[in-house]
């Protein structure tokens, strides 16, 4: 999960050149919503759990919007929203994360 962050957020800040820049379009707001575990399992080939990733602190790590705000002013942001997967310490396999319990989702207010 960890780096995939880092691929997205390369993603994220590619899009955002390719939509302010497209010709004849004016945006007054560009924003991308990621929803994501704070702690996601890291497996091995055959699928068994080999580690957790600490997912907001990788995002932390990240700061796409900082690199954002620097060349949109404000115009294109990123928000992420955050859910623990119930129980995800206790599943050793990839099957038993086919269907999961969400907990404590992130609230969002939008203004």
């Amino acid at each position: 999960m960890n780096k995939n962050i880092k691929n997205y957020a390369n993603t994220t800040i590619g899009e955002a050149a390719r939509i302010m820049f497209a010709p004849n379009i004016e945006m007054e707001k560009v924003l991308f919503v990621s929803v994501l575990p704070r702690v996601a399992p890291r497996f091995n080939k055959a699928g068994e759990v080999q580690g957790f990733d600490d997912v907001v602190g990788a995002k932390n790590r990240t700061k796409v919007n900082e690199v954002l705000n620097a060349q949109y002013q404000g115009t294109v942001e990123s928000m992420d929203i955050f859910f623990d997967i119930a129980a995800v310490r206790s599943f050793t396999h990839s099957d038993q994360f086919q269907e999961i319990a969400v907990e404590n989702l992130d609230e969002v207010v939008c203004r």
